[in-house]
């Protein structure tokens, strides 16, 4: 593996991002830890909670018709 930066140009609320490869790692590490620390909470407020925020925004994302990424 190349110490090379890949980058992609991401539109987001009518703005041009530019994303690299770690950015996009580490967003996807962080999603993962977090539903991690959500199973060993299944069941209670919190998780309920996380996942009722993370419906709303799967829903916002379909209500659009473009994917942020």
């Amino acid at each position: 593996m190349t110490s090379e930066v890949v980058a992609e140009n991401v539109q987001v609320d009518k703005k041009i991002w530019v994303i690299s490869r770690n950015e996009k790692y580490k967003a996807i590490l962080t999603v993962c830890q977090r539903i991690a620390e959500c199973v060993v909470d299944k069941g209670k407020r919190s998780f309920e909670s996380w996942m009722g925020h993370l419906i709303k925004v799967v829903d916002t994302i379909d209500s659009v018709g473009e994917k942020p990424w």
